[in-house]
């Protein structure tokens, strides 16, 4: 047994027993530290403080883990070898660094910078400008109402 380190007051030192250790190790590939505490009947900061002072209990609990994560990596390997899309997916983007990250660039014409425009206020522009703008862009009958003009009966309304 892991010879405990110095203890230094305070409450008594748990000491993890044979039957416990044996506990830690069949639970470790399956609980997290939480659900193991749980089982011991203490609880999780003490778990860990036993794993700080107590080198065999924390090796049990890190192999038990390592090893679990070594079968499911090894059946996700041969899910994707054997042509799983998803498990090769998955793998790939843990383990070999694959993104699907997208980035959208946005360009002007012909691939140049974008450039904002300058934007001008409609009373800013000459008469003549301001009526062309109007007429371009707003249906006829708000253009005779801008302009204080009749709708002929040709404009569309």
């Amino acid at each position: 047994m892991s010879e405990p380190k110095e203890h230094k007051g305070g409450a008594p030192l748990i000491v993890l027993t044979e039957e416990q250790y044996t506990q830690v190790e069949i639970l470790a590939p399956y609980l997290t530290a939480q659900q193991i505490a749980d089982n011991l009947g203490i609880s999780r900061a003490t778990f860990f403080n036993i794993m700080d002072r107590d080198d065999r209990c924390k090796k049990i609990f890190r192999k038990g883990k390592s090893d679990m994560i070594a079968k499911v990596a090894q059946g996700l390997i041969g899910k994707a070898l054997k042509g799983d899309k998803g498990a090769a997916i998955f793998l790939l983007k843990t383990q070999a660094g694959w993104s699907t990250k997208t980035t959208v660039e946005h360009t002007g014409p012909d691939g140049m910078p974008l450039i904002p425009k300058e934007s001008v206020k409609l009373d800013d522009l000459p008469k003549e400008e301001q009526d062309a703008l109007l007429a371009k862009y707003l249906p006829a009958a708000v253009v005779a109402q801008e302009t204080g003009q009749e709708p002929s009966d040709d404009d569309d309304l």
